[in-house]
């Protein structure tokens, strides 16, 4: 993977169990840092599989936010890393192998010809 500090954060509302460590295993190997914020569902379990994994940190809210106010909280949290890119993921979205990275040679190739800002469905 080409190194840009790419920061991925994730919000996260009661999600499948199963289904979110796929995420977070995914995540975590493709990017420098994962932020899962907890959208106030407390599971003690997301914490845990947060910090069995070594580059993600785990943000607690107390209250169901809505998804914009837990993602400036995301983004406010993971400026203290200096990201490059900021890589924004439902708690269900299951990254492809190397598509950060192959997202991140786009963005070397294409380099000041225009700029860009991916959106990946």
């Amino acid at each position: 993977m080409v190194s840009m500090n790419v920061i991925a954060v994730i919000v996260t509302h009661d999600p499948e169990l199963d289904r979110f460590k796929l995420v977070l295993d995914r995540a975590s190997e493709q990017v420098d840092r994962v932020i899962v914020v907890n959208d106030f569902k407390s599971k003690g379990v997301l914490r845990c599989l947060c910090s069995g994994v070594g580059n993600c940190d785990f943000v607690r809210l107390v209250f169901n936010s809505e998804i914009a106010h837990a993602l400036r909280i995301g983004v406010n949290y993971a400026i203290r890393y200096k990201p490059g890119w900021l890589l924004f993921l439902d708690d269900d979205t299951v990254l492809m192998s190397n598509a950060v990275g192959k997202a991140l040679g786009l963005i070397v190739t294409y380099r000041g010809l225009f700029w860009i800002g991916l959106v990946l469905c």
